[in-house]
């Protein structure tokens, strides 16, 4: 039995093949996010695509001189609204197409670099949208807005506060990196906060002139024994030491030392409480010379500063609303999982915020070599999407018991 795809009657198996074919036009192009011709090119498409869909398209170059980078896409409904249900994927890979070329199986399965993390994603967005736009479903309680990072793998650095303008009016952001291999999605995200910290203390020979000496190195070590102490299983706080490296030889003792820090958080409260915590111990100073007239030195930046994904009322509302609509379209039931890793999402949260992630297909080995992507989860997780954002434009959010 056929179906109307924008006023054309095609069969289902013909339906399927053109999203199959949007797919592999998307992960044929190799987008790694230092290609920056390649994540323009993947950006292109879309763009053009999102036109043909009636929605206001324009790729912003990044504002961060010091940030080399594609273009972001945003894509938005044409008549201002006070309020949007926001989209959030990207157009970068990991790895390269020549890393893990496209390859199909006979098991509903195609490999390929990008293809789950975050190619997928981005048809299903694009299936969602052109569903609604097919059917002639204009929201009348909420703009559309789909926004496609070209360096998400990187933190999407340079977009941070384009991010953090188009949350303001975003009442509904919808994640679209890949559901967890079971079909899971995620409900929340920790943040993290990434310290680089630089030591200076006083070079002397270690022989001759130890006394005169302020050893930058040995700062490091006490401060940064400190700091991984405060990892705590039981709140969800962890404090990795990514990187140390400083002195020269073994017999000076060493005047500069640098470390990176990684820190991860489940919400706003622990990150304040953990946050605080660094801080004092990062202010400290433990070593200094013999007559006690010079101390060491210690600053410190933040790099990359992620809020936490936290889950709301309202976001376990809507995940119910969306575990419901699985379970008629692949007769499946899913949970609402809370994982490490930090995304694009993260960025839009705020207290009282509504998010969903891992709106996008199943598949597993992203970031591997064996990357790869069930295929008829792009039409099931898109019908799914297309249906949930129409219940939340009927106000499902605002129903009571």
């Amino acid at each position: 039995m056929g179906q109307l795809f924008f006023n054309v009657l095609i069969t289902e198996e013909d339906f399927i093949q053109y999203w199959n074919r949007f797919l592999k036009k998307l992960t044929s192009i190799s987008s790694e996010t230092d290609n920056i011709c390649g994540v323009n090119q993947v950006q292109k498409i879309l763009k053009d695509k999102l036109t043909e869909l009636n929605l206001e398209t324009n790729l912003i170059p990044n504002p961060d001189n010091h940030s080399r980078s594609g273009h972001l896409l945003v894509a938005q409904s044409k008549n201002k609204r006070e309020k949007y249900i926001t989209l959030i994927c990207h157009a970068d890979t990991v790895y390269p197409l020549s890393k893990n070329p496209i390859v199909s199986s006979s098991d509903n399965k195609i490999f390929g670099s990008g293809i789950i993390d975050n190619k997928g994603g981005v048809t299903v967005g694009i299936y969602a949208l052109s569903r609604l736009a097919e059917k002639n479903e204009d929201l009348s309680n909420y703009g559309i807005r789909f926004i496609c990072s070209p360096n998400e793998e990187m933190g999407s650095p340079g977009f941070q506060e384009i991010f953090e303008h188009y949350a303001k009016d975003s009442d509904v952001i919808l994640g679209l990196e890949p559901a967890l291999e079971n079909g899971d999605i995620i409900s929340s995200r920790k943040g993290n906060r990434w310290y680089d910290i630089t030591f200076e203390g006083q070079s002397a020979h270690a022989g001759r002139h130890h006394a005169h000496g302020v050893n930058a190195c040995a700062e490091l070590a006490i401060q940064m024994a400190k700091i991984h102490e405060l990892t705590n299983y039981d709140k969800d706080i962890t404090v990795n030491v990514g990187k140390i490296e400083g002195g020269e030889k073994h017999n000076i003792v060493s005047d500069k030392a640098y470390a990176q820090l990684d820190v991860r958080f489940p919400c706003f409260d622990s990150r304040e409480e953990v946050s605080a915590k660094i801080s004092d111990i990062l202010e400290s100073r433990n070593v200094h010379n013999k007559n006690q007239t010079q101390f060491s030195n210690v600053t410190y930046e933040i790099v990359d500063d992620c809020p936490p994904l936290a889950k709301s009322i309202q976001s376990r509302k809507l995940f119910e609303v969306y575990k419901e609509l699985i379970k008629e379209n692949e007769k499946i039931s899913i949970k609402e999982r809370v994982v490490g890793g930090a995304a694009d999402a993260n960025y839009f949260s705020s207290k009282g915020k509504v998010i969903l992630d891992g709106l996008g297909p199943i598949g597993a080995g992203m970031h591997t070599e064996n990357e790869y992507i069930e295929l008829t989860s792009i039409k099931t997780r898109g019908d799914t999407l297309y249906q949930l954002i129409k219940k939340i434009n009927q106000g499902v959010l605002h129903e009571t018991c």
